[in-house]
């Protein structure tokens, strides 16, 4: 997001001070996407957005998906159902969980042998209700929990 620096007018009309706007909410929750990359193979991730089989909007309306060979990652900015092709990945079946960026916490939603499937976040569809979904090879135990859920 934007930042300012003192004596430089706002930054997209952002009057907050770079070294005050890095102390933010979402600054300091970046730690929960950094430990999710890393849970999973990087130098295999490319960007892949055929994956996504729902209408996918513009800006706030527009889902972001990235994959490797055994796992998918898509982030919604604002709630709304999801239709995916999970045959995209390595696998036989899939395991799913939701990460609410904010707190880093998963849950599992189950695990899927179809090739399309919809999920559907918690909340309702309105900007702000983000989600990251993760998809990924059931057999490869990225996200062992007991029970499958957690924190990342």
């Amino acid at each position: 997001m934007a930042m300012r620096k003192p004596g430089y007018g706002s930054a997209y009309g952002n009057l907050e001070n770079w070294y005050d706007a890095i102390y933010a909410p979402g600054a300091t929750q970046m730690v929960h996407l950094k430990k999710l990359i890393e849970a999973l193979p990087f130098f295999e991730r490319v960007p892949d957005q055929s994956v996504i089989l729902h209408e996918n909007g513009t800006r706030y309306d527009r889902d972001i998906a990235t994959r490797g060979r055994d796992y998918i990652l898509v982030y919604t900015f604002n709630g709304h159902d999801l239709t995916f092709d999970l045959s995209k990945i390595d696998g036989t079946t899939k395991d799913a969980w939701w990460m609410k960026p904010e707190t880093g916490q998963l849950t599992y939603i189950g695990n899927f042998s179809e090739n399309q499937v919809r999920f559907v976040p918690a909340g309702r569809h309105k900007i702000g209700n983000d989600w990251m979904l993760i998809v990924t090879d059931a057999s490869k135990n990225y996200f062992q929990q007991e029970p499958p859920t957690g924190k990342i």
